[in-house]
């Protein structure tokens, strides 16, 4: 499992600046169906239990990104439970301006990505 920058907890439990949390609630409202917890487990794994059968995990936490705190905790969850565990530190935030696209500043993240998925399925 390769995990770039990502939200694991959609309760907004460790959102703690107010345009983060803006844009958070926004996201939820988005993607998270009326009705719907967001601490549902598929939603916010931070909250979960981790699996036995938890495949191996990269994971790229952007050192200035404002959901790193939970990103953090998610990856200290996963190691607790001896999912093997790859993190790799951007010096960003996020991949860039564009967001995913293959700007300069995006290249170190998206090769350290590309490269664990590589190894991964590599004998």
């Amino acid at each position: 499992m390769a995990l770039i920058n990502p939200v694991v907890d959609l309760t907004l439990a460790h959102v703690s600046d107010a345009e983060t949390r803006g844009f958070s609630e926004l996201m939820v409202k988005a993607y998270v169906p009326a009705g719907v917890d967001p601490a549902e487990p598929s939603l916010s794994p931070l909250l979960a239990e981790v699996p036995p059968s938890h495949p191996p995990t990269f994971i790229a936490i952007g050192e200035s990104d404002p959901w790193r705190p939970e990103q953090e905790l998610y990856a200290e969850k996963l190691s607790a439970a001896q999912i093997d565990l790859e993190i790799y530190r951007a010096p960003t935030s996020h991949l860039g301006p564009d967001g995913a696209a293959a700007t300069p500043l995006a290249l170190p993240t998206l090769t350290a990505t590309a490269l664990a998925i590589r190894d991964a399925f590599t004998p």
